[in-house]
């Protein structure tokens, strides 16, 4: 038999903090390292994580890439504006001025104009404050090429062209 030390039966095999917690220490500790770095890294340097352009807009300096219009009356006295995110696919509309209730019957609908295409219809105008309307598709599909917006008053539910048209403006880009 082999000359090796007897342990006492009230002793553990192993020292104590040597057993399956030591590892988990390790990973404990090395998580909370990695978030206490990732925390100084974004307080400190935030561009790393951002592009340029998400940088200067969080810090007011530019604004994001979107699509906007404003939309006047024949006198170009503001009653609308129009904008949606370049790669969003939420137009927000929002009465400006005075905005001339439709007649019986009718309802103000926003339209998109592009340039030799057909118009199309974005979604409804409102008579005051602001609505939302989910597109189709991002704004940037959709309004590439659309240079002009128009508000007017239609009768019909569902309208292949605008009709009577209250208001129009230019559809820029912002970018």
């Amino acid at each position: 038999m082999p000359d090796e030390p007897i342990l006492p039966l009230d002793r553990p095999a192993t020292e104590p903090g040597y057993g399956w917690s030591r590892p988990a220490r390790w990973v404990l500790g090395g998580v909370m390292a990695g978030l206490a770095m990732a925390t100084v890294m974004l307080s400190v340097a935030p561009s790393i994580f951002l592009t340029a352009d998400e940088a200067a807009m969080r810090s007011g300096q530019k604004l994001p890439q979107g699509f906007v219009g404003v939309l006047a009356d024949a006198q170009g006295n503001g009653r609308y504006v129009v904008s949606s995110l370049r790669h969003g696919s939420v137009l927000t509309v929002k009465a400006i001025g005075p905005v001339d209730a439709p007649a019986p019957g009718e309802r103000l609908l926003l339209w998109a104009v592009p340039q030799g295409a057909p118009p199309f219809v974005l979604g409804e105008a409102p008579l005051q404050g602001s609505t939302t309307t989910r597109l189709p598709a991002t704004a940037e599909k959709l309004l590439a090429k659309v240079g002009t917006l128009v508000a007017s008053a239609e009768k019909s539910a569902t309208p292949q062209a605008p009709t009577r048209i209250l208001y129009s403006g230019a559809c820029a880009k912002l970018w």
